[in-house]
């Protein structure tokens, strides 16, 4: 038996395809046993079904998992709680909770729970038994492969893949002991993945070196006047277009957009990095139900292939404004999903073949004010509003229910990455905590049926950094 300590040096290169093109990836790492005895090894791994950015990739990591085992020093915690407290009035989302924070709705990540419950009936010590116990490991991993219907390249990605599937499960095993925290995490779909193929294939937020610069300089140094001044600007503006188009001043204490017929079912990015898409698409579903009175499901595939020449790029990433210029340029016109559905890949551009697309007109958007939540929260009153976060956390990986609610340290809310969709905020009576509640592109078996909740006025990972509304006239 030995513990494993990974030290990953990945490099991605992509070329164009050629008969000679290599989709291998050389992974190196070392493996300590009980002797501290370092070996090195090697292995090179088949990528060809992960769709990675177009471009050299360099990436060192010496411990790319989180090491949670002082979490008080980088968590808020509410002293009079536990995580497995849940909120009574969550849509039934909190209703009933295994003893590892996963909802029992019969997915795949609840039968690989199952499995592991079974694993574990004679032990007393979970991460002990995970850590010293190959055999246990082994047998959860192929029930993972099973259920998962994961089919590795070669024995050799095989072992990779096992040695990150342990890496990730004691990571969750920490999270869900640790009763500081407000969330619960699980085994899902991206627990044999490595970072950056998660962080290639489910982001995907580009934002332009101006709106950066913006986040980077948003703190509230009383010198940095420049800095002041530009945020006031962004109020005054955002506080005339509201003003303009009826936004309310006054706001209900909870409000869930999903319950209220104006959100569309939680959809599936896949692997490509065009969650900037699906987060617009959202935003104008919420927009059209409002206007027109029909809830429809839009394609952010269109955005994906067809919006380049507004500065988007593909599965390379994106972002909201390059995305509206691009539809205001066919006077508001949208496909729907039916017509331009989901690949995964960049694909020809079929907006000129559409018979019957649906037209806003002119979509009008405003920035919220860096860092404001209250302003986001007379938002996000109007109908759904697209959001980036920092996602650059296993804890968004992992997640699997309650409510996220690291602090700045944890989450930098200047590191924003992943586009997703504002829908609602509530209160949980029990924990205290305020919180948003999102829609993510990862599909439906990833968090709350595809929803996550951050913790509300604090701006936690950047939940109000980079945020936008959409009207029309």
């Amino acid at each position: 038996m030995f513990m494993t300590t990974l030290k990953f040096i990945a490099i991605f290169l992509l070329v164009a395809p050629t008969a000679t093109s290599s989709n291998l990836t050389e992974y190196h790492y070392e493996q300590e046993n009980d002797n501290n005895n370092v070996t090195v090894d090697s292995t090179l791994v088949n990528t060809q079904n992960f769709t990675l950015p177009a471009f050299e990739y360099h990436q060192h990591e010496s411990d790319y998992i989180e090491n949670l085992t002082q979490p008080t020093a980088a968590f808020e915690h509410n002293n009079n709680t536990t995580a497995k407290e849940e909120d009574t009035n969550h849509h039934a989302d909190d209703a009933q909770e295994t003893k590892d924070g996963i909802h029992q709705r019969g997915g795949r990540r609840e039968r690989v729970h199952d499995f592991i419950d079974k694993q574990l009936e004679r032990s007393s010590d979970e991460f002990a038994e995970f850590r010293d116990n190959d055999e246990t490991v082994d047998n959860i991993f192929s029930s993972y492969q099973e259920i998962f219907e994961r089919n590795y390249e070669s024995t050799q990605e095989k072992r990779l893949r096992r040695s990150l599937f342990k890496k990730h499960l004691m990571n969750i095993i920490k999270t869900n002991s640790n009763s500081n925290l407000a969330h619960k995490a699980s085994i899902n779909a991206f627990s044999d993945m490595t970072v950056e193929e998660f962080n290639a294939q489910k982001k995907g937020l580009k934002i332009p070196k101006n709106s950066k610069r913006r986040l980077d300089n948003d703190d509230d140094n009383d010198d940095d006047r420049l800095s002041r001044s530009s945020r006031e600007d962004t109020r005054n503006r955002y506080r005339k277009t509201a003003e303009r188009h009826g936004h309310a001043r006054h706001t209900s204490p909870s409000l869930d957009w999903v319950s209220l017929g104006r959100v569309t079912s939680v959809k599936d990015q896949l692997q490509c990095g065009d969650c900037y898409a699906f987060a617009t698409m959202a935003v104008l579903e919420g927009l059209w139900m409002n206007t027109a009175g029909n809830l429809v499901d839009f394609s952010p595939q269109e955005l994906t292939d067809c919006s380049s020449a507004y500065g988007n790029s593909g599965c390379n990433g994106g972002f909201f404004t390059a995305s509206i210029d691009y539809l205001n340029s066919n006077n508001g016109s949208v496909s729907l999903w039916s017509d331009h559905n989901d690949t995964s890949v960049v694909g020809t551009c079929l907006m000129s073949t559409m018979t019957t697309p649906y037209q806003f007109g002119t979509i009008q958007y405003a920035q919220v004010s860096v860092g404001d939540e209250a302003q986001l929260l007379k938002a996000v009153n109007q109908g759904p509003v697209w959001i980036g976060i920092n996602a650059d956390t296993s804890t968004f990986m992992y997640y699997s229910s309650g409510v996220i609610n690291l602090n700045s340290s944890a989450c930098s809310p200047n590191s924003i990455d992943h586009a997703v969709t504002l829908v609602g905020y509530g209160n949980n009576p029990v924990t205290g905590l305020d919180y948003w509640k999102i829609k993510n592109s990862w599909s439906a078996e990833w968090g709350e049926d595809g929803y996550v909740r951050i913790a509300r006025g604090k701006n936690v990972c950047g939940v109000a950094s980079y945020a936008f509304t959409a009207t029309v006239s």
